[in-house]
């Protein structure tokens, strides 16, 4: 198996769904229209609409959206999950669709080019109706290239995630390493991501037509320091 095949089957123990995240985006949100890039396994969108919002979720992962919509199935809860590109599949969605857009999980950082990301700003804010909220999440890369951010080792009962950083050129490679402990097996994969300063972030939502642009340290909301290893953002259509 490859790599993201395998971190598919752990994704929900890797990463659980902190309710501080479904608190932060319920905040956010001030209609019933919600659009979730990024997806993963569904767990997010799952429970907005729990909490009966309209959802759509988006992930580039096939496997990952197939788990996300079994689970929808066993949950008898109504998101439409796609398997799709962010960067190109938003058009197929009328302006002013959405109340709220999220986009966690350090996805925006795997956009490898200031354009593309700005582009898919702009998008974004064609999808929200007016006073619409964009929040999302990424890692706080403000120290890079002085410093390279440390990501903590995680660890749970069925494996072991290992990841760190190496700079290339502007760029800066992810390296992730998953061992499964009862078989020993490892499984490794390298990505290139673009580190996007807080200012630059603040910028390209700017340039994309967003206002009230906070900066947060967590999904509840405490202040935003350029030491923290997470960045959360907020930024209204207006």
């Amino acid at each position: 198996m490859q790599f993201y095949e395998v971190l598919a089957q752990y994704y929900d123990q890797v990463f659980p769904l902190n309710k501080h995240l479904i608190d932060f985006c319920l905040k956010a949100n001030h209609g019933q229209k919600v659009l979730d890039l990024g997806c993963a396994t569904g767990e997010l969108a799952l429970a907005l609409a729990g909490h009966g919002l309209q959802v759509s979720a988006l992930d580039l992962d096939q496997q990952m959206i197939q788990i996300a919509k079994n689970k929808a199935a066993t949950r008898q809860l109504a998101v439409e999950f796609q398997a799709a590109d962010m960067t190109s599949a938003l058009a197929q969605y009328p302006k002013d669709s959405f109340n709220l857009v999220s986009c966690f999980g350090n996805t925006l950082v795997h956009l490898l080019s200031e354009d593309t990301i700005k582009n898919l700003f702009s998008d974004i804010y064609n999808l929200l109706s007016i006073q619409g909220q964009f929040v999302g999440q990424l890692i706080n890369y403000d120290n890079f290239p002085d410093k390279l951010p440390q990501l903590p080792l995680i660890e749970t009962e069925d494996l072991v995630f290992q990841r760190s950083y190496q700079q290339v050129d502007h760029l800066l490679e992810f390296q992730g390493e998953l061992t499964i402990k009862d078989t020993a097996a490892c499984y490794q994969n390298s990505i290139k991501i673009m580190p996007l300063h807080s200012e630059r972030l603040q910028e390209l939502l700017q340039e994309a037509g967003f206002d009230n642009i906070t900066l947060y340290n967590n999904c509840q909301l405490d202040s935003f320091s350029k030491d923290n290893l997470a960045l959360y953002f907020q930024a209204q259509k207006t």
